[in-house]
């Protein structure tokens, strides 16, 4: 009987020091932050914060392409260049021929640090005879993962059958996930 009680003692032991490893590694497990949510909350309309960032792997390199990979129409092209030094992202419209009308929203997933901003920093492009310029704006976003999004107006063309938004100057929305 004395041995029965110690048996169940040991077992009531064991049990409630497993119950507290499986605990403890439950309550310090992070939530998945809700990227959509997060972006919705720094002012990036529901929209667009709907429609990116699907699926989208974070993205460690130092250029990264969040919209038009390929090139396509002028000012569509949206690059962001991680600085892992300064701990911040400058996103880049490339080649356009007006001021940028373009936006990006952006949240640090891991300090809840966010913001929106234009492309106010004009950089010369005298590879394209001084008609274009890539346009700017540096981002605090600090280290961590970041969620990024870009939207906006872009200059548009003219075509006989349109096949993207761009064509009425529109960009389609474009995000991505950086490690910075």
């Amino acid at each position: 009987m004395v041995v029965m009680r110690k048996f169940g003692i040991l077992i009531a032991l064991v049990g409630m020091m497993l119950g507290c490893f499986v605990g403890a590694g439950t309550a310090q497990a992070a939530p998945k932050p809700d990227v959509e949510a997060a972006l919705v909350a720094a002012g990036v309309p529901a929209g667009v914060a709907s429609q990116t960032l699907r699926a989208t792997p974070a993205a460690t390199g130092q250029v990264v392409n969040i919209t038009h990979p390929n090139g396509g129409f002028p000012g569509s092209t949206v690059d962001a260049v991680i600085n892992h030094d300064t701990k911040n992202v400058t996103v880049i419209q490339r080649w356009n021929s007006s001021a940028s009308g373009l936006s990006v929203g952006w949240v640090n997933l891991s300090t809840g640090g966010s913001g929106i901003s234009g492309f106010p920093d004009k950089l010369a492009r005298p590879d394209l005879g001084g008609n274009y310029w890539d346009w700017a704006t540096t981002l605090p976003t600090g280290p961590g993962p970041v969620a990024l999004v870009v939207w906006g107006r872009v200059p548009s063309w003219t075509g006989l059958i349109p096949a993207a938004p761009e064509y009425f100057g529109i960009l389609t929305p474009g995000g991505a996930l950086l490690t910075v």
